[in-house]
């Protein structure tokens, strides 16, 4: 009965997250978020329901509770099954918060991952008869989780934990089909759910999105066709990571033109996004390398090359400081705000332009952010007319 409820579960949610794809995407409806948490929540309960109600005897394997403890109900399997299922269910209630932009998504998110993969060698263990081979499942899994964590919150090296779980993956594959007495029904299955997740959280391709990421994008701007926003946060990104100069603004000068139709199609009307954050967080970057390299002893020799890459700063400056002004400069951390401010007036004052700086940044004042970032920005200013 249990399992037949949980193949419920799992065609609910499946129902609930296509009609919320169907109807934000196809009829351009804005309020779906409701339908797209119900899927992911009745996922959460399907995975609880076929993890704690699972069928101990596997014919083939054996009995997993032959591993238990003097009393059968205190066994250790029950209590790790116990503690698998509520990991999932704080994951979806994490995701869900995620969705939602409610205080606290990435702490609960941390927790549920970072549970899970502890979890995965428990389950390796009980749920598998070769010795050594538990560490290679429990690896793998664990891996798996983090590397969707890792990706999920946006943290650099998500991509390499990924793939170094895939090719233990693939390993444990061939495992799985010669010795398959060795692990018990429910291991292969969330081997395969395992794999699943891996796959759908990698990277397509060099400086490309997982399905994950391009699912995420399609919801997000109510379109499946997002190969020019994809090219946009690519080519950005390329400015710091090509070595050739040509090459390198060639590549940036097309992202700042994708970049300006971006804002000038969707604006803030989708809200923050996270690709407006992204986009905000890349060009920063790319003004405060080039500031620091002119600024940096003997880097750039000819003033011709230091004068046309602080023009190419201050672009980046000003394409991130425009970002955040379509939210009122509220868009992201007030620190790293008010600090993009400053960058924009630091490469104007390098080009020699100190009174462009000071119209740029009274121009902020006129547009009244928030109290913070006007103090900063009007301590700018005297500063700059100081001079």
């Amino acid at each position: 009965m249990a399992r037949y409820r949980g193949r419920l579960l799992v065609w609910m949610a499946v129902v609930s997250l296509v009609l919320a794809f169907f109807l934000r995407i196809q009829l351009q409806w804005d309020s779906t978020d409701f339908l797209l948490i119900l899927g992911i929540v009745l996922l959460g309960l399907a995975s609880y329901v076929w993890i704690l109600f699972n069928p101990g005897l596997d014919q083939t394997y054996g009995e997993v509770e032959s591993k238990k403890t003097d009393n059968p109900q205190k066994s250790r399997w029950k209590i790790v099954r116990n503690f698998y299922g509520s990991s999932i269910l704080v994951l979806a209630l994490g995701i869900s918060f995620k969705i939602l932009h409610l205080t606290g998504a990435n702490e609960l998110l941390m927790l549920s991952f970072i549970a899970l993969a502890i979890l995965s060698y428990f389950l390796a263990y009980y749920l598998s008869k070769n010795g050594w081979l538990i560490f290679v499942i429990g690896s793998a899994f664990a891996m798996t989780m983090m590397g969707i964590l890792f990706r999920i919150l946006f943290l650099s090296g998500g991509k390499e934990i990924l793939i170094g779980a895939l090719i233990l993956l693939v390993i444990l594959f061939f495992f799985i089909i010669f010795k398959r007495k060795s692990f018990h029904r429910l291991l292969v299955k969330l081997y395969f759910v395992v794999l699943f997740l891996n796959i759908f959280f990698q990277p397509t391709g060099y400086g490309r999105p997982s399905l994950y990421g391009k699912l995420s994008l399609a919801y997000t701007h109510k379109t499946f066709i997002v190969d020019e926003i994809v090219l946009m946060l690519q080519e950005t990104n390329v400015f710091l990571l090509d070595k050739d100069s040509k090459s390198r603004v060639v590549a940036f000068n097309k992202s700042v033109q994708r970049s300006n139709w971006y804002t000038a199609r969707y604006g803030n009307k989708l809200g923050r996004t996270r690709t407006h954050s992204v986009m905000a967080y890349a060009y920063a970057n790319v003004a405060q390398s080039i500031l620091d390299s002119v600024t940096r002893k003997n880097e750039i020799s000819p003033d011709q090359e230091k004068q046309k890459l602080l023009e190419v700063g201050w672009i980046a400056a000003h394409q991130a400081n425009k970002i955040s002004a379509l939210f009122n400069f509220e868009f992201g951390s007030p620190e790293e705000i008010k600090a993009n401010i400053r960058l924009e007036a630091d490469i104007l004052v390098a080009l020699g332009k100190n009174e462009e700086a000071i119209q740029a940044l009274r121009k902020i004042v006129q547009s009244n952010p928030p109290a913070d970032i006007k103090e900063s920005v009007e301590k700018k200013i005297k500063q700059l007319s100081s001079k």
